[in-house]
């Protein structure tokens, strides 16, 4: 129901598969990237000729790479392997792609409210469906806000097993029906919004972190952030490029003038 009530002015307002956007750029990115992981190969290292202000970081000398290292790399990819199969360009599948994935995390809000905040079934429905037809999240799709859709996915499912880890007191094989979960969720983050990687697991901390204070359960704290660490580095590992490319961005804040004055970072 909501991915039809997104898609419907679409439909009304073009004959054919288009994009849409409000004024943000991350249409053009994503597009973007889906053609240069459909065209290009990853030993292809004929990007950005004449561009020196994209290599005057000396991040990257490639449109490869950049894709892969800096940008937004999950939904590009998306949009990719979804463009192949169907025979779509890029610019007709951008912008459904988002309208998808707002609609996808509906039933992670819905978990959320059924598993962490423990709502009856037709209350967790109510919600999901005011979050799938909230101002806020179709202002986030008219912007083509891809990655920050994934990355909610992400939180929620970190969240959600954070809390669970929490309550459920999982010790060893136990605790690996979550590994799953969790590295996915990292892998998420890596991969779509890497930047957020900062900040994905406040949520959790701070309902395991001030019950342990208010209980003074140290121990079990320490036994909770290792389970919850441990994922990470299996993430990290498989998205290694990915990780380094977020040390070298926020190394670089300090030198040069991205646009984010944040002094924090």
């Amino acid at each position: 129901g909501v991915l039809a009530l997104l898609v419907a002015p679409l439909a009304w307002a073009s004959k054919a598969l288009t994009t849409i956007s409000l004024g943000s750029c991350d249409a053009g990115d994503y597009g973007a990237g889906a053609r240069v992981l459909q065209e290009f190969a990853r030993t292809d290292r004929g990007g950005f000729l004449g561009l020196t202000e994209v290599v005057r970081v000396q991040s990257v000398d490639n449109f490869f790479d950049y894709w892969t290292r800096l940008n937004h790399f999950v939904p590009a990819a998306l949009i990719a392997l979804n463009g192949t199969i169907l025979d779509c360009a890029p610019y007709e599948l951008t912008g459904l792609m988002t309208m998808v994935l707002l609609a996808g995390s509906v039933p992670v809000v819905f978990w959320m409210a059924r598993a962490v905040l423990g709502y009856r079934g037709r209350v967790s429905l109510a919600i999901a469906a005011l979050y799938g037809i909230s101002p806020i999240t179709w202002y986030g799709v008219a912007h083509t806000a891809m990655g920050q859709l994934l990355a909610a996915q992400a939180i929620a499912l970190l969240t959600w097993a954070g809390i669970a880890l929490w309550r459920g007191r999982y010790e060893g094989r136990r605790a690996l029906s979550f590994a799953g979960v969790l590295t996915l969720g990292y892998a998420l983050v890596l991969g779509s919004y890497n930047f957020i990687l900062l900040v994905c697991l406040a949520p959790a901390v701070a309902y395991a972190g001030g019950l342990a204070i208010w209980s003074g359960a140290w121990r079990r704290l320490g036994q909770w952030a290792l389970l919850m660490v441990a994922p990470l580095v299996l993430s990290g590992a498989v998205f290694w490029e990915r990780v380094a490319g977020l040390a070298e961005r926020l190394a670089l804040f300090q030198q040069y003038d991205f646009g984010w004055k944040i002094p924090l970072l």
